[in-house]
């Protein structure tokens, strides 16, 4: 096709990133309906206002925790969505919003988690299982300030 690049569209990738399985890979069976975005659970937010709703919320509980803590170990600075936590060493950990998949997105180094709202639990779950957003904010902040830490 004149003018093709052969890349696909960003909405195609975000769309088989999310709801269907790698090319590489046999269809396993149905995707599980979270994935989806749709299905049986009304856990799922079915807006964007309604997740910047929630999202503000924890973004600012968790700006006031952060502020809690001795300016000279951590800082955490919040600006449209995005709460930036600098250390006295190493780099900085960014924790931020990303409307368009209703997720809160967690970077430290070269480490990244996506985590997505469960409104049955209260909670904010890893997209890979790896815990909530809390528990992984306990270890990341424990481990960068050696000492245990609870927020």
């Amino acid at each position: 096709m004149a003018g093709d690049s052969g890349r696909e569209s960003p909405a195609t990738l975000f769309l088989r990133a999310r709801c269907l399985p790698p090319r590489s890979q046999k269809n396993l069976g149905p995707v599980p309906w979270h994935r989806l975005g749709a299905g049986p659970s009304s856990a799922r937010m079915d807006n964007d206002q309604e997740f910047l709703k929630v999202a503000e919320a924890l973004m600012q509980d968790l700006l006031s925790r952060f502020d809690s803590f001795d300016p000279d170990e951590l800082e955490a600075d919040a600006a449209a969505g995005v709460i930036k936590i600098a250390f006295e060493r190493g780099g900085p950990c960014v924790l931020n919003r990303q409307t368009a998949a209703h997720q809160i997105w967690l970077a430290e180094g070269a480490t990244a988690w996506h985590f997505e709202h469960d409104g049955d639990q209260g909670k904010w779950i890893d997209t890979k299982g790896r815990g909530d957003l809390h528990g992984v904010l306990n270890e990341v902040l424990s481990r960068r300030l050696g000492r245990a830490i609870t927020i």
